[in-house]
Protein backbone atom coordinates (compact mmCIF):
# COMPACT_ATOMS: atom_id res chain seq x y z
CA UNK A 1 0.00 0.00 0.00
CA UNK A 2 1.34 3.27 1.35
CA UNK A 3 5.89 3.29 1.36
CA UNK A 4 7.81 4.43 4.48
CA UNK A 5 8.39 7.68 2.40
CA UNK A 6 4.80 8.38 2.31
CA UNK A 7 4.10 8.03 5.86
CA UNK A 8 7.01 9.90 6.82
CA UNK A 9 5.49 12.71 4.71
CA UNK A 10 2.13 12.66 6.46
CA UNK A 11 3.99 13.27 9.62
CA UNK A 12 5.17 16.41 8.46
CA UNK A 13 1.75 17.55 6.77
CA UNK A 14 -0.15 16.95 9.81
CA UNK A 15 0.62 18.19 13.41
CA UNK A 16 -2.09 15.79 14.95
CA UNK A 17 -1.67 12.18 15.14
CA UNK A 18 -1.77 10.09 12.21
CA UNK A 19 -3.24 6.56 11.57
CA UNK A 20 -2.45 3.92 8.35
CA UNK A 21 -4.81 1.28 7.65
CA UNK A 22 -3.27 -1.85 9.09
CA UNK A 23 -1.34 -0.02 11.28
CA UNK A 24 -1.15 -0.56 15.15
CA UNK A 25 -4.29 0.45 17.03
CA UNK A 26 -5.64 1.83 13.79
CA UNK A 27 -8.74 -0.50 14.27
CA UNK A 28 -10.13 0.26 17.50
CA UNK A 29 -9.63 4.28 15.86
CA UNK A 30 -11.58 3.41 13.00
CA UNK A 31 -14.43 2.01 15.21
CA UNK A 32 -17.64 3.91 15.56
CA UNK A 33 -21.35 3.17 16.43
CA UNK A 34 -22.17 1.48 13.28
CA UNK A 35 -19.25 -0.48 13.06
CA UNK A 36 -21.02 -2.95 14.98
CA UNK A 37 -23.58 -2.87 11.26
CA UNK A 38 -21.72 -2.42 8.63
CA UNK A 39 -17.94 -3.01 9.35
CA UNK A 40 -18.62 -6.29 6.93
CA UNK A 41 -19.69 -3.78 4.11
CA UNK A 42 -15.93 -2.28 3.96
CA UNK A 43 -17.34 0.95 3.92
CA UNK A 44 -15.87 1.67 7.16
CA UNK A 45 -12.23 1.68 6.55
CA UNK A 46 -10.38 4.93 5.27
CA UNK A 47 -6.75 4.68 4.41
CA UNK A 48 -5.33 7.23 6.99
CA UNK A 49 -7.21 8.67 10.04
CA UNK A 50 -6.20 12.22 10.69
CA UNK A 51 -6.51 13.73 14.51
CA UNK A 52 -6.76 17.45 13.49
CA UNK A 53 -5.47 19.64 15.66
CA UNK A 54 -5.90 22.84 15.04
CA UNK A 55 -7.12 24.33 11.57
CA UNK A 56 -4.07 23.90 9.84
CA UNK A 57 -4.36 20.10 9.81
CA UNK A 58 -8.41 20.76 8.32
CA UNK A 59 -6.89 23.17 5.38
CA UNK A 60 -3.54 20.58 4.80
CA UNK A 61 -6.07 17.53 4.42
CA UNK A 62 -8.19 19.77 2.09
CA UNK A 63 -5.28 20.86 0.29
CA UNK A 64 -4.25 17.19 -0.40
CA UNK A 65 -8.08 15.81 -1.10
CA UNK A 66 -9.04 18.62 -3.52
CA UNK A 67 -5.76 17.97 -5.29
CA UNK A 68 -4.96 14.57 -5.83
CA UNK A 69 -9.16 13.55 -6.28
CA UNK A 70 -9.69 11.81 -2.94
CA UNK A 71 -12.64 12.11 -0.46
CA UNK A 72 -12.43 13.42 3.62
CA UNK A 73 -14.76 12.19 6.02
CA UNK A 74 -15.47 14.29 8.92
CA UNK A 75 -16.07 12.64 12.23
CA UNK A 76 -16.68 14.52 15.39
CA UNK A 77 -18.45 11.96 17.61
CA UNK A 78 -18.64 9.38 15.20
CA UNK A 79 -22.61 8.43 15.92
CA UNK A 80 -23.87 8.42 12.29
CA UNK A 81 -25.81 5.37 12.16
CA UNK A 82 -25.26 4.18 8.82
CA UNK A 83 -21.54 4.71 8.96
CA UNK A 84 -21.53 7.69 6.85
CA UNK A 85 -18.96 9.63 8.77
CA UNK A 86 -16.40 7.46 7.74
CA UNK A 87 -15.15 6.23 4.42
CA UNK A 88 -12.92 3.13 2.66
CA UNK A 89 -10.33 3.25 -0.68
CA UNK A 90 -7.81 6.07 -0.61
CA UNK A 91 -9.68 8.43 1.21
CA UNK A 92 -9.20 10.55 4.28
CA UNK A 93 -10.87 10.16 7.99
CA UNK A 94 -10.60 13.69 9.71
CA UNK A 95 -11.44 13.46 12.99
CA UNK A 96 -12.49 16.54 14.66
CA UNK A 97 -13.74 14.73 18.31
CA UNK A 98 -10.87 17.16 20.21
CA UNK A 99 -10.12 19.32 17.88
CA UNK A 100 -12.71 22.65 18.45
CA UNK A 101 -13.77 21.67 22.52
CA UNK A 102 -13.86 25.54 23.04
CA UNK A 103 -17.03 27.31 24.91
CA UNK A 104 -17.55 31.36 24.51
CA UNK A 105 -19.93 33.90 25.09
CA UNK A 106 -20.58 37.14 23.60
CA UNK A 107 -20.67 40.09 25.93
CA UNK A 108 -21.10 37.90 29.41
CA UNK A 109 -20.19 41.77 30.81
CA UNK A 110 -23.82 42.53 30.45
CA UNK A 111 -25.23 38.93 32.22
CA UNK A 112 -26.98 38.45 29.49
CA UNK A 113 -25.31 35.13 28.38
CA UNK A 114 -28.00 34.38 25.33
CA UNK A 115 -25.72 34.33 22.29
CA UNK A 116 -22.58 31.43 22.76
CA UNK A 117 -20.59 29.73 20.20
CA UNK A 118 -19.30 26.45 20.71
CA UNK A 119 -16.37 24.41 18.64
CA UNK A 120 -17.77 21.76 17.24
CA UNK A 121 -16.11 18.86 19.34
CA UNK A 122 -18.08 19.70 22.40
CA UNK A 123 -20.90 16.99 23.43
CA UNK A 124 -24.04 17.51 24.07
CA UNK A 125 -23.81 16.37 27.96
CA UNK A 126 -21.19 18.99 28.32
CA UNK A 127 -23.23 21.52 26.25
CA UNK A 128 -25.76 21.23 28.27
CA UNK A 129 -23.92 21.29 31.59
CA UNK A 130 -22.20 24.67 30.84
CA UNK A 131 -25.55 26.00 30.06
CA UNK A 132 -27.02 25.25 33.38
CA UNK A 133 -24.18 27.02 34.75
CA UNK A 134 -25.59 29.87 33.85
CA UNK A 135 -29.29 29.25 34.04
CA UNK A 136 -29.33 28.79 29.93
CA UNK A 137 -30.62 26.19 27.97
CA UNK A 138 -30.90 24.65 24.17
CA UNK A 139 -33.12 22.08 23.02
CA UNK A 140 -31.05 18.98 21.67
CA UNK A 141 -31.16 15.13 21.34
CA UNK A 142 -30.41 12.55 24.28
CA UNK A 143 -27.76 11.10 23.61
CA UNK A 144 -24.92 12.38 26.17
CA UNK A 145 -22.37 11.46 24.18
CA UNK A 146 -23.05 12.85 20.42
CA UNK A 147 -21.33 15.82 19.46
CA UNK A 148 -22.28 18.94 18.04
CA UNK A 149 -20.42 18.94 15.11
CA UNK A 150 -22.69 16.54 12.85
CA UNK A 151 -25.51 17.12 15.41
CA UNK A 152 -26.17 20.55 14.57
CA UNK A 153 -26.72 19.98 10.84
CA UNK A 154 -28.84 16.69 11.13
CA UNK A 155 -31.37 18.85 12.99
CA UNK A 156 -30.93 18.17 17.14
CA UNK A 157 -34.06 16.52 16.84
CA UNK A 158 -34.73 15.81 21.13
CA UNK A 159 -37.40 15.96 23.82
CA UNK A 160 -38.11 19.79 23.87
CA UNK A 161 -38.28 20.14 20.16
CA UNK A 162 -42.01 21.08 20.17
CA UNK A 163 -41.84 23.45 23.31
CA UNK A 164 -38.77 25.00 21.49
CA UNK A 165 -38.12 23.54 17.79
CA UNK A 166 -35.30 21.68 16.92
CA UNK A 167 -31.28 22.75 18.33
CA UNK A 168 -30.56 23.85 14.68
CA UNK A 169 -33.18 26.64 14.84
CA UNK A 170 -31.03 28.41 17.19
CA UNK A 171 -27.97 28.43 15.15
CA UNK A 172 -26.93 32.43 14.43
CA UNK A 173 -23.61 31.57 12.65
CA UNK A 174 -21.31 29.16 12.16
CA UNK A 175 -17.58 29.03 10.90
CA UNK A 176 -17.20 26.89 7.99
CA UNK A 177 -14.41 26.12 5.41
CA UNK A 178 -15.28 24.96 1.71
CA UNK A 179 -13.06 23.21 -1.02
CA UNK A 180 -14.02 25.56 -3.89
CA UNK A 181 -11.27 28.23 -3.30
CA UNK A 182 -7.78 28.57 -4.10
CA UNK A 183 -6.58 29.34 -1.00
CA UNK A 184 -9.20 27.28 1.66
CA UNK A 185 -10.06 30.08 4.57
CA UNK A 186 -12.20 29.46 7.24
CA UNK A 187 -14.98 32.35 7.36
CA UNK A 188 -18.50 32.63 9.58
CA UNK A 189 -21.43 32.47 7.35
CA UNK A 190 -25.03 34.49 9.51
CA UNK A 191 -28.34 33.01 9.46
CA UNK A 192 -29.50 36.74 8.33
CA UNK A 193 -26.94 37.55 5.99
CA UNK A 194 -27.75 39.63 3.03
CA UNK A 195 -24.84 37.46 0.98
CA UNK A 196 -26.62 34.98 -1.68
CA UNK A 197 -23.35 33.38 -1.20
CA UNK A 198 -24.04 32.72 2.29
CA UNK A 199 -27.97 32.34 2.32
CA UNK A 200 -27.09 29.45 0.16
CA UNK A 201 -24.45 27.73 1.81
CA UNK A 202 -26.08 28.06 5.26
CA UNK A 203 -29.09 26.56 3.73
CA UNK A 204 -27.26 23.37 2.41
CA UNK A 205 -25.03 22.81 5.74
CA UNK A 206 -28.02 23.00 7.91
CA UNK A 207 -30.27 20.42 6.92
CA UNK A 208 -28.87 19.42 3.93
CA UNK A 209 -26.35 16.82 4.52
CA UNK A 210 -23.60 16.37 7.05
CA UNK A 211 -20.38 16.94 6.28
CA UNK A 212 -21.11 17.24 2.08
CA UNK A 213 -20.21 20.88 2.06
CA UNK A 214 -17.21 21.59 3.87
CA UNK A 215 -15.97 21.56 7.45
CA UNK A 216 -18.15 23.47 10.58
CA UNK A 217 -15.70 24.03 13.64
CA UNK A 218 -17.90 26.54 15.68
CA UNK A 219 -21.86 27.33 15.96
CA UNK A 220 -23.07 30.55 17.34
CA UNK A 221 -26.99 29.59 19.37
CA UNK A 222 -29.39 31.49 20.37
CA UNK A 223 -30.10 30.07 24.03
CA UNK A 224 -33.39 30.94 26.27
CA UNK A 225 -32.93 32.15 30.20
CA UNK A 226 -34.55 30.36 32.83
CA UNK A 227 -36.37 33.53 34.56
CA UNK A 228 -38.43 33.05 31.52
CA UNK A 229 -39.80 30.12 31.84
CA UNK A 230 -39.65 30.30 36.04
CA UNK A 231 -42.78 28.20 36.57
CA UNK A 232 -41.71 24.86 34.26
CA UNK A 233 -42.55 21.23 35.64
CA UNK A 234 -41.36 18.05 34.38
CA UNK A 235 -41.79 13.98 34.50
CA UNK A 236 -39.76 11.15 34.72
CA UNK A 237 -39.36 7.93 35.45
CA UNK A 238 -39.92 4.16 34.50
CA UNK A 239 -42.06 1.55 35.25
CA UNK A 240 -41.63 -2.63 34.34
CA UNK A 241 -42.55 -2.64 30.80
CA UNK A 242 -46.26 -3.59 29.93
CA UNK A 243 -47.92 -3.63 26.59
CA UNK A 244 -51.06 -2.76 28.20
CA UNK A 245 -49.87 0.15 29.92
CA UNK A 246 -47.44 1.07 27.12
CA UNK A 247 -50.64 1.25 24.65
CA UNK A 248 -52.22 3.50 27.05
CA UNK A 249 -49.39 6.10 27.20
CA UNK A 250 -49.52 5.94 23.62
CA UNK A 251 -52.86 6.55 23.58
CA UNK A 252 -52.39 9.48 25.91
CA UNK A 253 -49.71 10.96 23.10
CA UNK A 254 -52.31 10.43 20.07
CA UNK A 255 -54.81 12.57 22.19
CA UNK A 256 -52.20 15.48 22.02
CA UNK A 257 -52.68 15.83 18.47
CA UNK A 258 -56.93 15.59 19.11
CA UNK A 259 -56.71 19.71 19.24
CA UNK A 260 -54.94 22.08 17.50
CA UNK A 261 -54.93 24.46 20.25
CA UNK A 262 -53.29 21.98 22.21
CA UNK A 263 -50.37 23.82 24.06
CA UNK A 264 -46.81 24.40 23.18
CA UNK A 265 -45.47 24.01 26.40
CA UNK A 266 -46.48 19.97 26.89
CA UNK A 267 -43.06 17.36 25.31
CA UNK A 268 -43.57 13.86 25.70
CA UNK A 269 -41.75 11.18 24.99
CA UNK A 270 -42.33 7.53 25.61
CA UNK A 271 -39.47 5.04 25.28
CA UNK A 272 -39.38 1.53 25.69
CA UNK A 273 -36.33 -0.55 26.35
CA UNK A 274 -36.01 -4.49 25.96
CA UNK A 275 -34.14 -6.33 28.91
CA UNK A 276 -30.48 -5.73 28.80
CA UNK A 277 -28.63 -8.75 28.83
CA UNK A 278 -25.51 -8.91 30.76
CA UNK A 279 -23.58 -9.84 27.64
CA UNK A 280 -24.78 -7.16 25.53
CA UNK A 281 -24.84 -4.01 27.38
CA UNK A 282 -22.47 -1.89 30.16
CA UNK A 283 -25.57 -2.87 32.80
CA UNK A 284 -28.01 -5.54 33.00
CA UNK A 285 -31.46 -4.74 33.34
CA UNK A 286 -34.92 -5.73 33.06
CA UNK A 287 -37.35 -4.73 30.48
CA UNK A 288 -38.71 -1.37 30.48
CA UNK A 289 -40.55 1.69 29.76
CA UNK A 290 -39.20 5.21 30.72
CA UNK A 291 -41.60 8.86 30.73
CA UNK A 292 -39.85 11.91 29.69
CA UNK A 293 -42.39 14.95 29.74
CA UNK A 294 -42.00 18.68 30.16
CA UNK A 295 -44.13 21.63 30.79
CA UNK A 296 -41.89 24.37 29.39
CA UNK A 297 -43.90 28.17 30.67
CA UNK A 298 -43.90 29.39 27.78
CA UNK A 299 -45.43 32.77 28.46
CA UNK A 300 -43.54 33.05 31.63
CA UNK A 301 -44.61 34.33 34.76
CA UNK A 302 -48.98 34.81 35.76
CA UNK A 303 -49.21 31.55 33.10
CA UNK A 304 -51.79 29.48 34.47
CA UNK A 305 -50.95 25.35 34.95
CA UNK A 306 -53.33 22.69 34.81
CA UNK A 307 -52.18 19.66 36.03
CA UNK A 308 -54.77 17.28 34.54
CA UNK A 309 -52.70 15.92 31.42
CA UNK A 310 -49.50 14.83 34.12
CA UNK A 311 -51.94 13.28 36.51
CA UNK A 312 -53.12 11.65 33.94
CA UNK A 313 -49.88 10.66 32.50
CA UNK A 314 -48.64 9.50 35.79
CA UNK A 315 -51.91 8.01 36.42
CA UNK A 316 -51.59 5.28 33.29
CA UNK A 317 -47.89 4.32 34.83
CA UNK A 318 -48.83 3.47 37.92
CA UNK A 319 -51.76 1.22 36.47
CA UNK A 320 -50.97 -2.43 35.45
CA UNK A 321 -50.00 -3.75 38.69
CA UNK A 322 -47.50 -0.72 39.28
CA UNK A 323 -47.91 1.15 42.64
CA UNK A 324 -45.71 4.38 40.77
CA UNK A 325 -42.84 4.90 38.73
CA UNK A 326 -39.12 4.34 39.83
CA UNK A 327 -36.01 6.74 39.70
CA UNK A 328 -34.63 6.64 36.07
CA UNK A 329 -30.73 6.55 36.41
CA UNK A 330 -31.27 7.98 39.76
CA UNK A 331 -33.65 10.79 38.61
CA UNK A 332 -37.86 10.50 39.71
CA UNK A 333 -39.85 13.49 38.57
CA UNK A 334 -43.62 13.45 39.29
CA UNK A 335 -44.86 16.51 38.09
CA UNK A 336 -42.37 18.08 39.88
CA UNK A 337 -41.63 22.47 39.82
CA UNK A 338 -38.22 22.77 38.48
CA UNK A 339 -36.49 25.12 35.84
CA UNK A 340 -36.07 24.68 32.45
CA UNK A 341 -32.10 24.44 32.44
CA UNK A 342 -32.44 21.37 35.16
CA UNK A 343 -34.61 19.51 33.06
CA UNK A 344 -32.89 19.80 29.68
CA UNK A 345 -30.01 17.91 31.64
CA UNK A 346 -32.38 15.43 32.62
CA UNK A 347 -33.04 14.65 28.62
CA UNK A 348 -29.68 13.63 27.92
CA UNK A 349 -29.24 10.00 28.48
CA UNK A 350 -25.96 9.19 30.13
CA UNK A 351 -24.87 5.98 27.92
CA UNK A 352 -23.00 4.97 24.70
CA UNK A 353 -25.58 3.01 23.17
CA UNK A 354 -28.44 0.79 24.16
CA UNK A 355 -27.18 -2.67 23.71
CA UNK A 356 -23.68 -3.85 22.27
CA UNK A 357 -24.59 -5.18 19.06
CA UNK A 358 -25.31 -4.63 15.43
CA UNK A 359 -28.73 -3.42 14.47
CA UNK A 360 -31.12 -1.94 12.36
CA UNK A 361 -32.66 1.38 12.40
CA UNK A 362 -36.00 2.39 11.56
CA UNK A 363 -36.78 5.94 12.57
CA UNK A 364 -39.94 7.98 10.47
CA UNK A 365 -42.28 10.81 10.69
CA UNK A 366 -46.03 10.95 10.14
CA UNK A 367 -47.97 12.79 7.80
CA UNK A 368 -51.40 11.25 9.85
CA UNK A 369 -52.91 12.73 12.46
CA UNK A 370 -54.05 11.22 15.57
CA UNK A 371 -57.76 10.67 14.69
CA UNK A 372 -55.99 9.14 11.49
CA UNK A 373 -53.94 7.06 13.44
CA UNK A 374 -56.68 6.08 15.96
CA UNK A 375 -58.62 5.19 13.09
CA UNK A 376 -55.59 2.55 11.81
CA UNK A 377 -55.74 1.45 15.29
CA UNK A 378 -52.14 2.40 15.33
CA UNK A 379 -51.28 2.14 19.14
CA UNK A 380 -52.54 -1.69 18.88
CA UNK A 381 -50.68 -2.49 15.96
CA UNK A 382 -47.81 -1.19 17.09
CA UNK A 383 -47.35 -2.61 21.08
CA UNK A 384 -48.57 -5.81 18.85
CA UNK A 385 -44.87 -5.42 17.20
CA UNK A 386 -43.54 -4.46 20.44
CA UNK A 387 -44.31 -7.28 22.03
CA UNK A 388 -43.43 -9.56 19.50
CA UNK A 389 -40.32 -9.67 20.08
CA UNK A 390 -40.15 -8.49 24.05
CA UNK A 391 -41.99 -11.53 25.07
CA UNK A 392 -39.65 -13.99 23.18
CA UNK A 393 -36.30 -11.80 23.52
CA UNK A 394 -34.58 -15.17 24.67
CA UNK A 395 -35.99 -17.17 21.87
CA UNK A 396 -35.08 -14.52 19.05
CA UNK A 397 -31.80 -12.86 20.71
CA UNK A 398 -33.23 -10.06 19.13
CA UNK A 399 -33.73 -6.89 21.87
CA UNK A 400 -35.96 -3.56 20.85
CA UNK A 401 -35.83 0.47 21.36
CA UNK A 402 -39.02 2.03 20.71
CA UNK A 403 -39.76 5.63 21.16
CA UNK A 404 -42.75 7.70 20.50
CA UNK A 405 -43.88 11.65 20.46
CA UNK A 406 -45.59 14.22 19.05
CA UNK A 407 -44.30 17.26 17.71
CA UNK A 408 -47.45 18.68 15.46
CA UNK A 409 -50.66 21.65 16.51
CA UNK A 410 -50.54 24.90 15.23
CA UNK A 411 -48.55 26.06 18.23
CA UNK A 412 -45.89 23.39 17.75
CA UNK A 413 -42.03 25.24 17.41
CA UNK A 414 -41.07 22.15 15.64
CA UNK A 415 -43.84 23.10 13.05
CA UNK A 416 -43.29 27.02 13.12
CA UNK A 417 -39.60 26.91 13.54
CA UNK A 418 -39.37 25.07 9.85
CA UNK A 419 -41.23 28.40 8.21
CA UNK A 420 -38.52 30.60 7.98
CA UNK A 421 -37.12 29.19 4.66
CA UNK A 422 -33.24 29.22 5.85
CA UNK A 423 -32.63 25.95 6.77
CA UNK A 424 -32.84 22.27 4.30
CA UNK A 425 -34.92 20.39 7.12
CA UNK A 426 -37.55 18.27 5.64
CA UNK A 427 -41.02 17.28 7.13
CA UNK A 428 -41.48 19.86 9.69
CA UNK A 429 -45.17 19.21 9.50
CA UNK A 430 -45.25 15.85 10.55
CA UNK A 431 -47.67 14.94 13.72
CA UNK A 432 -45.78 12.45 15.45
CA UNK A 433 -41.85 10.65 16.02
CA UNK A 434 -41.38 7.05 15.49
CA UNK A 435 -38.52 5.02 16.28
CA UNK A 436 -38.32 1.12 16.15
CA UNK A 437 -34.28 -0.05 16.76
CA UNK A 438 -33.79 -3.88 16.43
CA UNK A 439 -30.99 -4.77 17.64
CA UNK A 440 -29.73 -8.75 17.59
CA UNK A 441 -27.06 -11.07 18.02
CA UNK A 442 -24.91 -10.58 14.76
CA UNK A 443 -22.95 -14.06 15.08
CA UNK A 444 -25.80 -16.08 13.74
CA UNK A 445 -26.96 -15.86 10.41
CA UNK A 446 -30.86 -17.07 11.00
CA UNK A 447 -31.24 -14.13 13.85
CA UNK A 448 -29.74 -11.41 11.41
CA UNK A 449 -32.38 -12.46 8.77
CA UNK A 450 -35.35 -13.08 11.76
CA UNK A 451 -34.10 -8.97 12.46
CA UNK A 452 -34.46 -8.20 8.81
CA UNK A 453 -37.49 -9.81 8.06
CA UNK A 454 -39.14 -8.33 11.23
CA UNK A 455 -38.08 -4.50 9.92
CA UNK A 456 -39.06 -5.33 6.57
CA UNK A 457 -42.62 -6.66 7.78
CA UNK A 458 -42.98 -3.16 10.15
CA UNK A 459 -41.83 -1.42 7.58
CA UNK A 460 -45.03 -2.51 4.99
CA UNK A 461 -47.35 -2.56 7.70
CA UNK A 462 -46.42 0.80 8.48
CA UNK A 463 -46.06 2.83 5.34
CA UNK A 464 -48.49 3.04 2.37
CA UNK A 465 -52.01 4.26 1.73
CA UNK A 466 -52.99 1.19 3.63
CA UNK A 467 -50.05 2.36 6.46
CA UNK A 468 -50.56 2.26 9.97
CA UNK A 469 -48.39 5.18 10.61
CA UNK A 470 -47.98 7.12 7.72
CA UNK A 471 -48.81 7.02 4.12
CA UNK A 472 -45.47 8.81 3.04
CA UNK A 473 -42.15 7.22 3.54
CA UNK A 474 -40.46 10.06 5.62
CA UNK A 475 -36.98 9.61 6.77
CA UNK A 476 -34.68 11.60 8.91
CA UNK A 477 -31.06 12.24 8.29
CA UNK A 478 -29.41 11.78 11.80
CA UNK A 479 -31.86 8.32 11.67
CA UNK A 480 -30.73 7.04 8.35
CA UNK A 481 -30.98 3.64 7.06
CA UNK A 482 -29.73 3.78 3.55
CA UNK A 483 -26.35 4.04 2.12
CA UNK A 484 -27.14 5.74 -0.98
CA UNK A 485 -28.73 9.08 -0.20
CA UNK A 486 -29.00 10.32 -3.19
CA UNK A 487 -31.13 7.04 -4.60
CA UNK A 488 -33.79 7.64 -1.70
CA UNK A 489 -33.52 11.44 -1.73
CA UNK A 490 -37.50 11.38 -1.92
CA UNK A 491 -37.54 9.97 1.58
CA UNK A 492 -35.32 12.79 3.31
CA UNK A 493 -35.94 15.55 1.42
CA UNK A 494 -39.70 17.03 1.02
CA UNK A 495 -40.28 19.82 -1.91
CA UNK A 496 -39.20 17.28 -4.35
CA UNK A 497 -37.94 17.47 -6.92
CA UNK A 498 -36.75 21.15 -5.95
CA UNK A 499 -35.37 21.26 -2.52
CA UNK A 500 -32.77 18.05 -3.71
CA UNK A 501 -31.63 19.87 -7.21
CA UNK A 502 -31.34 23.13 -4.88
CA UNK A 503 -28.78 20.88 -2.39
CA UNK A 504 -27.09 19.27 -5.22
CA UNK A 505 -26.80 22.65 -7.56
CA UNK A 506 -24.64 24.01 -3.91
CA UNK A 507 -22.93 20.95 -3.66
CA UNK A 508 -21.10 21.62 -7.28
CA UNK A 509 -20.87 25.15 -6.31
CA UNK A 510 -18.86 24.82 -2.92
CA UNK A 511 -17.09 21.02 -3.54
CA UNK A 512 -16.88 21.15 -7.44
CA UNK A 513 -13.81 18.35 -6.80
CA UNK A 514 -16.13 16.24 -4.77
CA UNK A 515 -13.57 16.81 -1.61
CA UNK A 516 -16.46 16.15 1.03
CA UNK A 517 -17.84 13.38 -1.29
CA UNK A 518 -16.24 9.93 0.77
CA UNK A 519 -19.30 7.40 0.23
CA UNK A 520 -22.51 7.04 -1.29
CA UNK A 521 -24.71 8.62 1.61
CA UNK A 522 -23.73 12.65 -0.38
CA UNK A 523 -25.86 14.65 -2.05
CA UNK A 524 -24.48 14.38 -5.44
CA UNK A 525 -23.63 17.31 -7.48
CA UNK A 526 -25.90 16.93 -11.15
CA UNK A 527 -22.59 16.70 -13.39
CA UNK A 528 -21.85 13.38 -10.73
CA UNK A 529 -24.54 11.59 -10.98
CA UNK A 530 -23.77 7.90 -11.48
CA UNK A 531 -20.00 8.60 -11.00
CA UNK A 532 -19.27 9.28 -7.86
CA UNK A 533 -17.03 6.24 -6.93
CA UNK A 534 -14.27 7.51 -9.59
CA UNK A 535 -14.11 10.34 -8.77
CA UNK A 536 -13.49 9.53 -4.54
CA UNK A 537 -11.47 6.29 -5.10
CA UNK A 538 -8.71 7.06 -7.28
CA UNK A 539 -5.58 4.99 -7.87
CA UNK A 540 -2.77 5.65 -4.84
CA UNK A 541 0.21 5.16 -6.33
CA UNK A 542 0.19 8.54 -8.73
CA UNK A 543 -1.16 10.61 -5.86
CA UNK A 544 1.59 9.89 -3.43
CA UNK A 545 4.75 9.84 -5.94
CA UNK A 546 2.73 13.47 -7.25
CA UNK A 547 2.98 14.57 -3.23
CA UNK A 548 6.60 13.09 -2.38
CA UNK A 549 8.14 14.54 -5.55
CA UNK A 550 7.58 17.83 -4.25
CA UNK A 551 6.87 18.47 -0.44
CA UNK A 552 6.71 21.71 0.92
CA UNK A 553 7.00 22.77 4.32
CA UNK A 554 4.00 24.41 6.29
CA UNK A 555 3.34 27.06 9.16
CA UNK A 556 3.53 25.55 12.29
CA UNK A 557 1.29 28.22 13.91
CA UNK A 558 -1.91 27.04 15.60
CA UNK A 559 -4.94 28.04 14.00
CA UNK A 560 -3.04 30.10 10.88
CA UNK A 561 -3.38 29.43 7.42
CA UNK A 562 -1.35 26.26 5.98
CA UNK A 563 0.90 27.05 3.30
CA UNK A 564 1.83 23.66 1.92
CA UNK A 565 0.90 23.60 -1.44
CA UNK A 566 -0.49 19.60 -1.54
Amino acid sequence: MFNAITIALMMVLFKGAVYERGSEGFDCRAYQYATTSYKDTGSMDPAYIVYAQSDNDVISAIKLARNHSIAIAIRTGGHQYCGASSTSGNNIQLDLSKTYPTVEWEDPEDNDYTVVTFGVSTSLGLLNSQLKEHGRFVPTGQCSYVNLGGHCQTGGYGASARSFGLLSDHIQKLRIITADQDEPKFRWIHRDSESEEEQELFYSVVGGSPGNFGVISHVTLQVHRDEDHALSRGVRGRIPYDRGVLKQLLDLVLEMGDEDDFPADYDVVITMTSERPAQYADKPEDAKIVIWAQWANLEGAGQAYDPTFFQRLIGIASSGGNTSMTPHETVLLQDEPMIMSELTNHWIIPIVREFQLPYIKNVKLSDLSSSELRANHYTDWVTQRVDMIEANTQATECYLVHQFSYGGGRHSRFARNGDDGQTSFSWRDSSFLFVLDVFYNGEKPKVREFAKQYQKETELEALGEEGRFSKQDRRLLWGSQDRNLHAARQYYFDEAPTKYERLAANKARFDPRDVFTPNAFSVQAPRKEGAMAAGVKKAVTRLWQAIIDAPEKRSGDRGGEATTEL
